[in-house]
């Protein structure tokens, strides 16, 4: 008689795990086909962030979509994330979480690691200076596409803002066309409200709510960039744990159009 109760038992859970996978099979299938990004098979695309972390914290939805479709990634983080001492720590961190997305280590550069211009913190940087030294990466480099935040940089940090302040310097100068960049896209901020509704913001997005954006990238499946994120240890406090349950850009990135 308890044989056959555990019998019944585990083919239950058994059912139950099959429609678990089933469900998320199907969120993969359909929110895949609603994602809309310029990128092509055997591109080369840019990912400008501020901080070790910034790729994870924002980007991990574009990042494993990418991934997936067989573009080549870099990535260019300005600081080392040294305001507390550890940005010897945080660059290695850098280096274990883009492996998750597919980002080799010779594919990751710093534009100042030891802070001496641009310091992680709450300081404006010089534009000038930032935008000559993205270009002179952007030289070498000749991507096809560039990433990076917008005015409002997510989370209004100025150095997220200063990145993408960096790059509109470059595209004013007309020097992103001169680089051969052919499309530049920045992450779009959304209010506080919606940025941590989590995946509810998956089924706004599918279902036209997208506030008009022409580029948009879905993971209905998080947990790559949730393991990516454990990567990042010494970040790893009781609000970042918050973060990654409720943010909406753990399951979805809106993007505008820089050029």
């Amino acid at each position: 008689m308890r044989h056959s109760f555990l019998t019944k038992r585990a083919s239950s859970e058994t059912h139950r795990t099959n429609n678990v996978s089933l469900l998320s099979v199907a969120l993969h299938f359909y929110f895949d086909n609603k994602t809309i990004f310029p990128a092509k098979f055997g591109e080369r695309w840019l990912l400008l962030i501020a901080h070790p972390d910034d790729e994870t914290m924002f980007f991990g939805p574009t990042l494993l979509f990418l991934s997936s479709i067989g573009v080549q990634l870099h990535l260019l983080c300005i600081t080392s994330g040294n305001s507390e001492g550890l940005g010897l720590i945080r660059r290695n961190e850098l280096y274990s979480s883009a492996s998750v997305y597919g980002i080799q280590p010779k594919h990751i550069s710093f534009v100042d690691p030891d802070e001496r211009r641009f310091p992680d913190g709450f300081h404006d940087w010089n534009i000038t200076s930032l935008s000559a030294l993205i270009y002179s990466y952007i030289r070498r480099l000749k991507p096809d596409g560039l990433i990076t935040f917008d005015e409002w940089g997510i989370s209004g940090h100025p150095n997220h803002k200063d990145s993408f302040k960096a790059i509109l310097n470059l595209n004013t100068e007309g020097k992103l066309k001169e680089l051969g960049i052919k499309t530049a896209l920045a992450l779009k901020s959304v209010a506080v409200l919606r940025k941590y509704i989590g995946a509810v913001d998956l089924f706004l997005n599918a279902f036209g709510m997208s506030d008009g954006n022409k580029f948009v990238t879905y993971s209905a499946n998080p947990l790559r960039i949730y393991w990516a994120m454990l990567k990042h240890r010494s970040q790893l406090l009781w609000f970042r744990y918050l973060y990654m349950a409720m943010s909406r850009y753990i399951y979805v990135n809106n993007f505008v159009v820089i050029i």
